[in-house]
């Protein structure tokens, strides 16, 4: 019966410690890279990345709404695209 009580909390807290490393510990997509994300993707503005979602993230484009870039040409915008995480090139409005 003494075993038992050495047991329990071993078995309990190794359950806690697996649930706590399968939780992913806070990971934050936005600080996976120096200086950020958003920085290594290009058209994309540094320090516009935003946590979307549990594990995602979004950046903003060169030529959006707030210029936060100067474009490679006046004429070209870029959108952001979601599923593949880069910045489409498209033509201004």
């Amino acid at each position: 019966m003494k075993i038992w009580r050495f047991c329990v909390p071993i078995l309990v807290c190794s359950g806690l410690l697996i649930a706590f490393v399968q939780g992913g510990c806070g990971d934050n997509p936005c600080e996976k890279a120096e200086p950020d994300t958003c920085a290594l993707i290009p058209f994309t503005a540094p320090n516009t990345c935003v946590v979307v979602g549990d594990n995602d993230f979004a950046c903003k484009c060169c030529g959006a709404d707030d210029q936060p870039c100067e474009p490679p040409d006046e004429e070209l915008c870029f959108q952001w695209i979601e599923a593949k995480h880069y910045c489409r090139p498209q033509i201004c409005d």
